[in-house]
């Protein structure tokens, strides 16, 4: 299976590689590549993060049409309960249905 990650960052590259071969349960291709996100460098918002994961993942699905997959991922941080939170939204897409996780603050 090839999938396109918005970013040439090796962890985000390496986690969707484990995560979509362990959930297919077959080998996975994961070819990335660079996506302006539309974003603050620095997301400081749950909108602006998922605002960027979107855009990334959008960007993706117009650079690879034979893939079966486009990921986008955006790494954000918000301040709850007077403390700064870091968290990440995922989209993932195959350039026709959208689906989105995001991290979970413990």
């Amino acid at each position: 299976m090839k999938v396109v990650v918005a970013s040439h960052n090796p962890v985000k590259k390496r986690s969707v590689q484990v995560a979509l071969g362990e959930c297919f349960k077959k080998q996975v291709e994961v070819i990335g590549t660079h996506v302006e996100p539309g974003v603050s460098d620095q997301p400081m918002s749950e909108e602006e993060t998922l605002k960027g994961a979107t855009n990334r993942a959008k960007g993706a699905s117009k650079m690879d049409s034979d893939a079966e997959y486009f990921v986008g991922i955006e790494g954000g941080v918000q301040v709850v309960d007077n403390q700064l939170m870091a968290f990440a939204w995922i989209v993932i897409t195959d350039g026709n249905k959208y689906a989105q996780a995001r991290t979970h603050v413990i």
